[in-house]
């Protein structure tokens, strides 16, 4: 079984989402497509083949089911989305998750590997010691403490994305 090459990938996409879901996918509207993404005449020839037969057919079925949400609902489906089959996993959750992870805690990690020594954890608590109001004294520790935690969990290797929420609520904005 043949991967789907990208530019067949890039093709279908416009078939499925630029193409009005109420028309059928006609020859011209594949010719249209085709010189939308730039795809040779020859290559189109080579994907509408028996090799690639299972991707047109499940690109038919994504326009069917955007076709009948419209039916039911009356609206079109949001640009990029097609509603799940039957029996299909959602991952939206997986994948807000994994983005969340790249955006916040992988990022600290990797920072952490580049710096492992966090020699600003000692200047931040000998900071604190010059702090005479009680109140900015308490708040700079906790952010030393928090800091320290998270440094700690990190080497770890255990640190969920909660123990990053709530450790870096009470970690203070640069300054």
């Amino acid at each position: 079984m043949k991967p789907k090459p990208r530019d067949l990938g890039l093709l279908l996409h416009a078939l499925t989402y630029r193409v009005p879901v109420e028309d059928k996918i006609t020859k011209k509207w594949i010719e249209t497509a085709r010189k939308h993404c730039k795809v040779k005449p020859e290559r189109l020839a080579v994907f509408q083949g028996e090799d690639y037969a299972r991707f047109w057919e499940y690109m038919e079925d994504r326009r069917g089911r955007r076709l009948a949400w419209l039916k039911e609902t009356g609206e079109m489906p949001p640009y990029g989305w097609t509603p799940l089959k039957d029996g299909e996993p959602d991952h939206s959750k997986a994948i807000l998750g994994m983005k969340m992870y790249r955006r916040t805690l992988a990022k600290l990690k990797a920072k952490h590997r580049r710096n492992p020594d966090f020699n600003q954890l000692s200047k931040r608590y000998l900071a604190t010691q010059k702090t005479h109001s009680p109140a900015k004294k308490l708040r700079a520790l906790n952010d030393v403490q928090a800091r320290l935690v998270m440094q700690l969990k990190i080497e770890s290797g255990d640190i969920t994305m909660d123990d990053y929420f709530t450790l870096s609520s009470a970690i203070l904005p640069k300054s």
